[in-house]
């Protein structure tokens, strides 16, 4: 089996690009939303004692995430685009294709038409 690395690298460095998009709009559409809340509290109260949770907890919930999102894209993206197995394994399901008797996988029932099947050995003689 042949295994493209820049292919793969360009993939990731495009799901790379995804994930991180995905974070900073998270991170905009937070501000946004905050300072939304920040403007509708305002006139309600004269002072900035109430409006500190309203904003926290707006910025928390979309912050959060986009932090987690960006720390993690890298593995993400290690996980969403993996580099393909031997030619000994279910390219579906990772199952090792090692001895099979049918062209097809035994765990996810892909049929697999590159693999051979495997030839039986003769049954001993007693």
């Amino acid at each position: 089996m042949d295994v493209d690395i820049r292919l793969i690298q360009r993939r990731r460095q495009a799901c790379l690009v995804i994930v991180r998009s995905v974070a900073l709009l998270l991170a905009l559409v937070g501000a946004l939303a905050a300072g939304l809340a920040f403007q509708s509290r305002i006139t309600r109260f004269s002072g900035f004692e109430f409006l500190v949770l309203p904003v926290l907890a707006v910025l928390g919930a979309f912050w959060l995430p986009a932090l987690v999102l960006a720390a993690a894209s890298r593995p993400l993206a290690r996980w969403l685009v993996p580099v393909p197995g031997p030619a000994t394994e279910c390219p579906q399901c990772g199952y090792s294709l090692k001895n099979l008797k049918a062209p097809i996988c035994p765990e996810c029932g892909l049929t697999l038409r590159t693999i051979e099947p495997a030839p039986v050995p003769p049954r001993a003689q007693k």
